[in-house]
C-alpha cells in the first residue's frame, strides 16, 4: 500500500509488497525460498534405517533447523527413519515426519515450516498424509500470526484419513492408495500470517498416529504480485515504481479504486493530484488475459 499527500509529507504505510516488508521484519530464522520441497530422505538428516525407536526430534537435527515443533503432552512431531513400527510413516525414500498423540484427549502436536521468503497468503502446500487408524486423530493446515509458538495457530482447513486410506502396517514404503495427498491454499488468510503450520490433535482416548511426507510449498498464483512497490511526489504528482517477479510485460495500476490503466513498464507517474490530499496506488501484473496477479498497494 502506498499512501501519499503532495508535495513533501509522503506518508509510507506498513502494508507494502510482500518481500519488502519480510526484508524489514526481523525473523527469529533465515528465510527459506520458494519453490519448496522436502522429502526427508538421505544420509544428511542423520540415523541409520531400523525402527521408530530411532525417531530423530527435529529440533535436534541441524539439517532440520528451520523447522520446529511443538508438543502439550509427549513427544514433539519427529524425523522417523523407521520401516517397521506401526508409528512409522513414509511414501516415497526412506524417512518421514510423524506424529504420536498418546490416549490423552486433547493431545496437540505443532509442526512449523521454515519461514518463507514471500508473506504466507501468496502459498500453497501439498504432502502425503497417513494415520494408523481411520477416523481417529485430526489434522488441520494452517498457519500462526508470530515466528514461533502455537499459541496463534489458526486453521485453514483439516483432514482425517478414511478407512481405505489408513497406515498399512509394516509396508514402507506404503503402497499405492494408501494415505492421501493434500493440497492446501492460503490465498484467503491474512497479512499478518508469519509461519505455515500443521497440527494434529488426537479427538479419541486411543492412540493416534499419523505421518508425512512429500512436503511441496509454492505459489498459490501462477501470476504473482509485484514487489518493492515505492512512491516519490512533487506538488501535483506522484511517481511510482516496482518489482516485477514474473515474466510479465504489462502491469494495471489504479488510484484510489478508480479504473485500471494498463502500462508496459515498471514505472508510472500520477499527474494532476491535488495537493495535500491523500491518496493510494495498487499495482497487479499481467501474465496474460486470464492471468492476473493480485494487487500490490
Amino acid at each position: 500500500m502506498r499512501m501519499f499527500k503532495n508535495p513533501m509529507n509522503f506518508i509510507y504505510r506498513a502494508a507494502l509488497s510482500a518481500a519488502f516488508v519480510l526484508l524489514l521484519a526481523p525473523q527469529a530464522a533465515a528465510q527459506t525460498s520458494v519453490p519448496f520441497s522436502a522429502n526427508f530422505d538421505g544420509s544428511a538428516f542423520g540415523g541409520a534405517n531400523g525402527n521408530a525407536h530411532t525417531d530423530l526430534d527435529i529440533s535436534a537435527n541441524s539439517t532440520m533447523s528451520a523447522w520446529a515443533g511443538y508438543a502439550n503432552s509427549g513427544v514433539r512431531p519427529h524425523l522417523t527413519n523407521g520401516t517397521t513400527s506401526t508409528n512409522c510413516f513414509r511414501f516415497s525414500g526412506n524417512r518421514s515426519i510423524s506424529f504420536v498423540a498418546s490416549t490423552s484427549y486433547g493431545t496437540t502436536k505443532h509442526l512449523l515450516l521454515p519461514i518463507f521468503d514471500v508473506p504466507v497468503n501468496e502459498l500453497k502446500i501439498s504432502f502425503w498424509f497417513c494415520s494408523n487408524t481411520d477416523n481417529l486423530g485430526e489434522l488441520t493446515v494452517g498457519y500462526i500470526t508470530e515466528t514461533s509458538g502455537t499459541a496463534s495457530f489458526v486453521g485453514v482447513e483439516s483432514f482425517t484419513s478414511s478407512a481405505a486410506s489408513k497406515f498399512s502396517i509394516n509396508s514402507n514404503p506404503q503402497p499405492a492408495g494408501t494415505g492421501q495427498t493434500i493440497e492446501v491454499s492460503f490465498s484467503s488468510v491474512p497479512a499478518t500470517a508469519k509461519r505455515i503450520a500443521i497440527r494434529w490433535y488426537n479427538n479419541t482416548s486411543a492412540v493416534a498416529a499419523c505421518g508425512i511426507d512429500d512436503v511441496e510449498v509454492d505459489f498459490n498464483a501462477t501470476c504473482r504480485k509485484v514487489s518493492n512497490l515505492a512512491a516519490t511526489t512533487d506538488y501535483t504528482s506522484a511517481s511510482i515504481s516496482w518489482t516485477d517477479l514474473n515474466s510479465a510485460s504489462r502491469w494495471q495500476v489504479s488510484l484510489n479504486g478508480g479504473s485500471p490503466v494498463t502500462v508496459t513498464s515498471t514505472d508510472y507517474t500520477f499527474t494532476g493530484l491535488t495537493h495535500n490530499t491523500e491518496y493510494t496506488a495498487q499495482v497487479k501484473s499481467v501474465c496474460s488475459d486470464d492471468d492476473i496477479s493480485n494487487p500490490t498497494m
